[in-house]
């Protein structure tokens, strides 16, 4: 797995800074497991996921959206400082 490395911006980021606590860390970790499979069912539940999502969304932070075959949901992360799509 690539190392990824969360720079110190993050920290006085306006979008990560109108988080609250546990959608904070629903995003933090969504950071490290962006192009894995983020989902722990076992300790956390879905609905509590799809309500972070949807925050996230809201502070500009991700994109949710769905596939046009299949219709299955996928999210664009972008950048917690300009609000650009990560390459």
């Amino acid at each position: 797995m690539p190392n990824r490395i969360i720079r110190e911006n993050i920290l006085s980021s306006e979008p990560v800074c109108s988080l609250d606590w546990a959608t904070e860390v629903f995003y933090r970790r969504l950071l490290s497991v962006v192009d894995d499979y983020p989902l722990q069912v076992d300790r956390v539940r879905e609905a509590d996921i799809s309500r972070w999502m949807a925050i996230c969304q809201k502070a500009g932070m991700i994109v949710l959206y769905q596939g046009v075959i299949g219709g299955k949901e996928f999210f664009n992360l972008l950048s917690w400082c300009m609000g650009q799509t990560y390459a």
